[in-house]
């Protein structure tokens, strides 16, 4: 439903979710560009939240993103 996918959406990390959605955006108006794509993915992992998330998983709890 769309209840159910506004809550899994905003349990993401704010960043990676806004990240995303620029490329798809990208790629759905025909202006593909892999080295955008990749910048912009080798630019997420050097989040906050990018760590924030890494942890939670090894602790296993939820993660609590900042959008930093």
């Amino acid at each position: 439903t769309l209840e159910t996918t506004v809550q899994t959406l905003s349990r993401m990390a704010p960043l990676a979710l806004s990240i995303t959605k620029k490329s798809l955006n990208e790629i759905a108006a025909g202006m593909y560009n892999e080295p955008a794509l990749k910048e912009r993915s080798r630019q997420s992992i050097f989040t906050q939240d990018f760590a924030e998330g890494r942890n939670a998983f090894a602790q296993r709890r939820t993660p609590q993103f900042r959008g930093t």
